[in-house]
């Protein structure tokens, strides 16, 4: 533990990552129920295909905007000022493609860049389509994931906001993700 990581999440600060899955139109009602509920403050970052489903305006936290691949000075380290801010970081929703980048530790853009190079607890929702939920090579970079420090909520069972039917895949709510955050603090505090 860094000294800056609080267990629990009062107060905490939670750089959160978007990737592009149409549950990523959620996370800005999740950010307010945790700064509601718990004072969290945020700093988000979007991947290309998350401004699909929600603009870098709705996740505004103290009047900043969400960061995106558009949005960051090439000549910011990003990676490094936002890590050093984070005593938590979330991903939310983590596609099957995001969560292969987080596996092989690829690192092509400002949002994996980011959440790859984290050192703060690390928490991957997945928001997986049904069919790709059970596919052998996102259980394999998702047990990947795990061995290098991710800890993981979900996916479960649920009704997909792109398709509307009931699949396994689905993305946890919010109140199950932030409890999780919390939890990944308390496993990282007992190590």
């Amino acid at each position: 533990m860094t000294g800056r990581e609080r267990h629990g999440l009062e107060g905490a600060r939670v750089l959160v990552v978007i990737s592009g899955a149409a549950s990523a139109a959620l996370i800005p009602a999740w950010l307010e129920w945790a700064a509601t509920h718990h004072g969290c403050s945020f700093r988000s970052v979007l991947t290309r295909s998350a401004e699909r489903f929600v603009t870098p305006a709705a996740l505004s936290t103290d009047g900043e905007p969400a960061l995106t691949e558009a949005s960051a000075p090439a000549h910011w380290p990003a990676h490094v000022e936002l890590n050093a801010w984070a005593d938590r970081v979330l991903v939310a929703p983590a596609t099957a493609n995001f969560i292969a980048k987080v596996a092989l530790g690829l690192m092509d853009d400002i949002a994996s860049t980011v959440a790859g190079n984290a050192s703060a607890p690390r928490l991957l929702c997945p928001a997986l389509a049904g069919d790709v939920a059970d596919l052998p090579a996102v259980a394999r970079n998702l047990s990947t994931a795990k061995a290098d420090g991710w800890h993981i909520a979900g996916p479960g069972t649920g009704r997909s906001r792109a398709s509307g039917a009931s699949a396994p895949g689905a993305m946890v709510d919010g109140p199950t993700a932030f409890a999780a955050l919390a939890d990944s603090v308390s496993a990282v505090a007992r190590v």
